[in-house]
């Protein structure tokens, strides 16, 4: 979701080479993540990162209707009437999410479910990881995240060798440069 998943998406997937890729084109992703969003000089940036970690672990959720859309769709159709559409419990409160409702929660047809949506959507909530709790701890570039990789690893340096020995095409758009008139 947004401008820098997508630039990291197309970085990681440059990065295998795959033949039939000609031309990338990543918006506002940095290279070096670490020293340009988190440690610039050496100094943590806890204002960003605290901003960046609430908007990971809250917008781009199944739980959340971000910009009108949810960001994944229902693929069970647990009652059975050819739509999958209605299987997204309701937000009874109205402030977005529906998993701070009581359960079982409510649909739009009133009818019981097996909650599969629900269960997937509290399942990836859960194991959203608040950046600012280990990143304000994490001195050094080859430091390790809780998910066990490196820092350098996880960033779109990775994959600068491959990208470069690929012959594949970059144009970078940066921020402000997606609002020229065109």
């Amino acid at each position: 979701m947004s401008g820098s998943y997508l630039g990291w998406s197309q970085t990681a997937t440059a990065s295998h080479q795959p033949e039939a890729l000609k031309c990338i084109i990543p918006a506002v992703i940095p290279l070096v993540g670490y020293t340009g969003e988190v440690y610039p000089g050496g100094i943590y940036l806890n204002g960003f990162m605290q901003n960046w970690s609430s908007f990971l672990c809250t917008m781009p959720s199944e739980t959340t209707i971000h910009r009108g859309e949810r960001t994944t769709a229902p693929v069970v159709d647990e009652d059975g009437d050819g739509e999958c559409v209605d299987e997204i419990p309701l937000d009874l409160n109205g402030d977005g999410p529906f998993l701070d409702e009581d359960f079982p929660p409510t649909y739009v047809d009133g009818n019981p479910r097996e909650n599969a949506y629900y269960k997937v959507s509290l399942e990836h909530h859960e194991k959203d990881y608040d950046y600012t709790e280990w990143a304000k701890d994490l001195y050094f570039y080859d430091g390790k995240s809780p998910l066990g990789q490196r820092v350098d690893e996880l960033g779109s340096t990775a994959h600068v060798n491959n990208i470069m020995a690929s012959g594949i095409l970059i144009y970078h758009l940066v921020a402000g440069s997606m609002d020229l008139p065109g």
